[in-house]
């Protein structure tokens, strides 16, 4: 779980196959839920996804993504917009999550798996071989 001011970020493990995100806030004596990602997961990628939020209103702006790696080739993951990037040691089968406040595209966060010796391995985000930008190549890539 992760609090950002009256928010809550949940990542829950749905299954062995998929993981799902909520983002939960107060509702009088309750919390209601009004948003929720849904990843597939792939243990064939060295890599995966497993976690996304972003939040934009009046009082906050925040992104979140957590990442978790298949394999014991990946020992770090650096991500976050210029000034901001964080470097976070990964361990085989543990989630890491990554959080930002402000306002920016996930674009500029660019996430990048590395190998022990801190070589890139992996790239997140589009495709570089689309000649457009495609929300389904929005995954991990293999550096080449």
């Amino acid at each position: 779980m992760l609090s950002a001011r009256e928010y809550e970020i949940y990542i829950f493990q749905d299954n062995d196959q998929s993981y799902k995100t909520v983002i939960s806030k107060p509702f009088g004596p309750f919390w209601k839920s009004e948003i929720a990602f849904n990843y597939q997961s792939n243990l064939k990628n060295d890599i995966e996804t497993v976690g996304y939020a972003k939040i934009n209103d009046q009082t906050i702006n925040v992104l979140m993504l957590a990442f978790k790696t298949n394999t014991n080739d990946i020992k770090y993951v650096e991500a976050g917009p210029d000034g901001e990037r964080f470097l976070r040691p990964m361990h085989l089968g543990n989630i890491e999550i990554f959080y930002w406040e402000g306002k920016f595209n996930e674009r500029d966060i660019n996430p990048i798996a590395l190998s022990a010796d801190k070589k890139p391995k992996y790239y997140y985000g589009f495709s570089k071989d689309e000649q457009y930008d495609d929300l389904r190549t929005v995954q991990w890539h293999e550096y080449h």
